[in-house]
Protein backbone atom coordinates (compact mmCIF):
# COMPACT_ATOMS: atom_id res chain seq x y z
CA UNK A 1 0.00 0.00 0.00
CA UNK A 2 2.84 2.24 0.95
CA UNK A 3 4.45 2.01 -2.75
CA UNK A 4 0.84 2.44 -4.09
CA UNK A 5 0.64 5.60 -2.38
CA UNK A 6 3.68 6.70 -3.35
CA UNK A 7 3.04 6.49 -6.98
CA UNK A 8 -0.24 6.71 -7.47
CA UNK A 9 -1.72 8.64 -4.63
CA UNK A 10 -3.12 12.12 -6.55
CA UNK A 11 -1.78 14.99 -3.73
CA UNK A 12 -2.69 17.93 -4.14
CA UNK A 13 -4.27 19.27 -8.08
CA UNK A 14 -1.89 22.05 -8.49
CA UNK A 15 1.17 19.06 -8.01
CA UNK A 16 -0.61 15.84 -8.62
CA UNK A 17 2.12 14.24 -10.92
CA UNK A 18 -0.57 10.94 -10.79
CA UNK A 19 0.07 9.04 -14.61
CA UNK A 20 -3.95 8.41 -14.76
CA UNK A 21 -4.84 11.77 -14.26
CA UNK A 22 -5.05 13.63 -17.95
CA UNK A 23 -3.89 17.21 -18.79
CA UNK A 24 -7.41 18.36 -18.98
CA UNK A 25 -8.58 16.62 -15.43
CA UNK A 26 -5.79 18.18 -13.91
CA UNK A 27 -6.84 21.90 -15.03
CA UNK A 28 -10.92 20.72 -13.90
CA UNK A 29 -9.60 19.83 -10.30
CA UNK A 30 -7.26 22.69 -10.25
CA UNK A 31 -10.69 25.15 -11.28
CA UNK A 32 -12.76 23.65 -8.69
CA UNK A 33 -10.77 24.69 -5.65
CA UNK A 34 -11.32 28.41 -5.16
CA UNK A 35 -7.97 31.00 -4.25
CA UNK A 36 -8.06 31.57 -0.99
CA UNK A 37 -5.86 33.37 0.93
CA UNK A 38 -3.84 31.44 3.27
CA UNK A 39 -3.30 32.90 7.07
CA UNK A 40 -0.61 32.15 9.19
CA UNK A 41 -1.98 29.40 11.55
CA UNK A 42 -0.10 29.53 15.03
CA UNK A 43 -1.25 32.85 16.47
CA UNK A 44 -3.84 33.80 18.80
CA UNK A 45 -6.10 35.32 16.18
CA UNK A 46 -6.35 32.29 14.62
CA UNK A 47 -7.20 29.82 17.43
CA UNK A 48 -9.78 33.06 18.33
CA UNK A 49 -11.28 32.43 14.70
CA UNK A 50 -11.51 28.55 14.98
CA UNK A 51 -12.78 28.11 18.00
CA UNK A 52 -15.49 31.05 17.47
CA UNK A 53 -16.59 29.19 14.16
CA UNK A 54 -19.69 27.28 14.09
CA UNK A 55 -17.57 24.74 11.81
CA UNK A 56 -15.68 23.08 14.77
CA UNK A 57 -18.32 23.02 17.01
CA UNK A 58 -20.99 21.88 14.27
CA UNK A 59 -18.23 19.56 12.47
CA UNK A 60 -16.58 17.96 15.16
CA UNK A 61 -20.08 17.17 17.56
CA UNK A 62 -21.28 15.87 14.13
CA UNK A 63 -18.66 13.06 13.81
CA UNK A 64 -18.68 12.40 17.46
CA UNK A 65 -22.15 11.15 17.46
CA UNK A 66 -21.98 9.92 13.91
CA UNK A 67 -19.08 8.18 14.91
CA UNK A 68 -20.22 6.27 17.58
CA UNK A 69 -23.41 5.37 15.75
CA UNK A 70 -20.66 3.89 13.22
CA UNK A 71 -19.64 1.84 16.44
CA UNK A 72 -22.60 -0.24 16.63
CA UNK A 73 -21.72 -1.82 13.67
CA UNK A 74 -18.02 -1.43 13.65
CA UNK A 75 -17.02 -3.34 16.67
CA UNK A 76 -17.64 -6.87 15.44
CA UNK A 77 -21.03 -6.97 17.57
CA UNK A 78 -22.49 -9.65 15.20
CA UNK A 79 -19.44 -11.80 15.74
CA UNK A 80 -19.76 -11.27 19.62
CA UNK A 81 -23.18 -12.26 19.38
CA UNK A 82 -22.83 -15.35 17.12
CA UNK A 83 -20.33 -16.72 19.78
CA UNK A 84 -22.76 -15.78 22.94
CA UNK A 85 -25.53 -17.58 20.83
CA UNK A 86 -27.59 -19.10 23.68
CA UNK A 87 -28.70 -21.95 21.94
CA UNK A 88 -26.23 -22.34 18.53
CA UNK A 89 -23.14 -23.15 18.83
CA UNK A 90 -20.93 -21.73 15.60
CA UNK A 91 -17.93 -23.36 13.72
CA UNK A 92 -14.94 -20.67 13.35
CA UNK A 93 -15.40 -20.65 9.98
CA UNK A 94 -18.62 -19.08 10.06
CA UNK A 95 -17.93 -17.08 13.14
CA UNK A 96 -15.08 -15.57 10.21
CA UNK A 97 -17.19 -15.74 6.90
CA UNK A 98 -20.50 -14.58 8.44
CA UNK A 99 -19.41 -11.50 10.12
CA UNK A 100 -17.94 -9.66 6.73
CA UNK A 101 -21.12 -9.34 5.30
CA UNK A 102 -21.95 -6.26 7.64
CA UNK A 103 -18.73 -4.02 6.12
CA UNK A 104 -19.89 -5.74 2.52
CA UNK A 105 -22.86 -3.64 3.33
CA UNK A 106 -21.25 -0.67 4.10
CA UNK A 107 -18.92 -0.76 0.80
CA UNK A 108 -22.41 -0.91 -1.23
CA UNK A 109 -23.95 1.93 1.03
CA UNK A 110 -20.96 3.97 1.10
CA UNK A 111 -21.14 4.13 -3.05
CA UNK A 112 -24.89 4.45 -3.11
CA UNK A 113 -25.21 7.59 -0.57
CA UNK A 114 -21.96 9.30 -2.38
CA UNK A 115 -23.24 9.06 -5.76
CA UNK A 116 -26.63 10.25 -5.01
CA UNK A 117 -25.89 13.05 -2.19
CA UNK A 118 -23.66 13.91 -5.48
CA UNK A 119 -26.57 13.68 -7.28
CA UNK A 120 -28.96 15.73 -5.54
CA UNK A 121 -26.64 18.76 -5.51
CA UNK A 122 -24.48 17.91 -2.17
CA UNK A 123 -26.75 17.31 0.29
CA UNK A 124 -25.00 15.29 2.33
CA UNK A 125 -26.91 15.65 5.34
CA UNK A 126 -30.04 13.03 4.24
CA UNK A 127 -27.10 10.33 5.33
CA UNK A 128 -27.94 12.13 8.86
CA UNK A 129 -31.35 11.13 9.06
CA UNK A 130 -30.69 7.67 7.05
CA UNK A 131 -28.05 6.39 10.19
CA UNK A 132 -30.40 7.89 12.83
CA UNK A 133 -33.26 5.81 11.51
CA UNK A 134 -30.86 2.79 11.07
CA UNK A 135 -30.23 3.12 14.62
CA UNK A 136 -33.36 3.04 16.50
CA UNK A 137 -35.20 0.60 14.27
CA UNK A 138 -31.87 -2.11 14.40
CA UNK A 139 -31.41 -1.62 18.02
CA UNK A 140 -35.44 -2.36 18.27
CA UNK A 141 -34.84 -4.98 16.45
CA UNK A 142 -32.32 -6.58 18.83
CA UNK A 143 -34.02 -5.54 22.06
CA UNK A 144 -37.52 -6.90 21.07
CA UNK A 145 -38.45 -9.53 23.64
CA UNK A 146 -38.86 -13.02 21.43
CA UNK A 147 -36.15 -11.39 18.80
CA UNK A 148 -35.16 -14.06 16.44
CA UNK A 149 -32.06 -15.11 15.37
CA UNK A 150 -33.12 -14.01 11.73
CA UNK A 151 -34.06 -10.32 13.38
CA UNK A 152 -30.11 -10.16 14.97
CA UNK A 153 -28.29 -10.96 12.02
CA UNK A 154 -30.85 -8.90 9.75
CA UNK A 155 -30.46 -5.95 11.97
CA UNK A 156 -26.45 -6.25 12.18
CA UNK A 157 -25.92 -6.15 8.67
CA UNK A 158 -28.52 -2.83 7.90
CA UNK A 159 -26.49 -1.29 10.89
CA UNK A 160 -23.36 -1.84 8.35
CA UNK A 161 -24.74 0.59 6.18
CA UNK A 162 -24.10 3.72 8.66
CA UNK A 163 -20.86 3.11 7.58
CA UNK A 164 -21.75 5.34 4.88
CA UNK A 165 -21.49 8.47 7.14
CA UNK A 166 -17.83 8.87 7.51
CA UNK A 167 -16.88 9.22 3.50
CA UNK A 168 -20.04 11.49 3.47
CA UNK A 169 -19.79 13.70 6.52
CA UNK A 170 -16.20 14.07 5.73
CA UNK A 171 -16.85 15.24 2.20
CA UNK A 172 -19.79 17.65 3.54
CA UNK A 173 -16.80 19.20 5.72
CA UNK A 174 -14.77 19.51 2.81
CA UNK A 175 -17.19 20.72 0.42
CA UNK A 176 -18.48 23.64 3.23
CA UNK A 177 -14.76 24.64 4.19
CA UNK A 178 -13.53 24.79 0.51
CA UNK A 179 -13.64 28.59 0.65
CA UNK A 180 -12.23 29.06 3.93
CA UNK A 181 -8.12 28.81 4.84
CA UNK A 182 -6.40 25.13 4.33
CA UNK A 183 -5.39 25.97 7.73
CA UNK A 184 -8.64 25.94 9.21
CA UNK A 185 -10.34 23.20 7.46
CA UNK A 186 -7.07 21.16 8.55
CA UNK A 187 -8.36 21.67 12.15
CA UNK A 188 -11.52 20.88 11.85
CA UNK A 189 -10.73 17.76 9.57
CA UNK A 190 -8.60 16.71 12.39
CA UNK A 191 -10.47 17.64 15.11
CA UNK A 192 -13.25 15.53 13.56
CA UNK A 193 -10.79 12.55 13.83
CA UNK A 194 -9.42 13.02 17.21
CA UNK A 195 -12.74 14.01 19.10
CA UNK A 196 -14.64 10.46 17.56
CA UNK A 197 -12.13 8.63 18.89
CA UNK A 198 -11.09 10.41 22.34
CA UNK A 199 -14.97 9.35 22.80
CA UNK A 200 -14.89 5.72 21.18
CA UNK A 201 -11.78 5.34 22.91
CA UNK A 202 -14.18 4.19 26.25
CA UNK A 203 -17.41 4.33 24.16
CA UNK A 204 -16.96 0.84 23.07
CA UNK A 205 -15.71 -0.54 26.11
CA UNK A 206 -18.69 0.75 28.08
CA UNK A 207 -21.47 -0.28 26.20
CA UNK A 208 -20.25 -3.30 23.76
CA UNK A 209 -17.79 -5.59 26.02
CA UNK A 210 -17.73 -9.21 25.37
CA UNK A 211 -19.22 -9.87 28.69
CA UNK A 212 -22.30 -7.60 27.43
CA UNK A 213 -23.44 -10.33 24.58
CA UNK A 214 -25.67 -11.32 23.06
CA UNK A 215 -27.88 -8.17 23.83
CA UNK A 216 -25.30 -5.88 25.08
CA UNK A 217 -27.73 -3.93 27.61
CA UNK A 218 -26.01 -1.78 29.98
CA UNK A 219 -27.61 -1.33 34.11
CA UNK A 220 -26.43 1.54 35.57
CA UNK A 221 -27.30 0.11 39.20
CA UNK A 222 -24.37 2.39 40.74
CA UNK A 223 -26.35 5.11 39.41
CA UNK A 224 -29.58 3.67 40.57
CA UNK A 225 -30.78 3.54 37.06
Amino acid sequence: MAVYGFFLFPNTPSTTTAPYLSTEERALAISRVPEVDERTPISWSFLKRCFMSWYWYGFVLLWIIAGETESFSSNSLLALYMKAHPTHKYTVSQLNDYPTGVPAVGIVSTLFWATLTDFMGGKRYLVGYWIGITGIITSAMILAPGSTTAMHFAAYYWAGSVYACQATFFAWANDVLRYEEDSLRAVVIASMNMGSNAVNAWWSIIFYSANLAPKFTVRCNSFGL
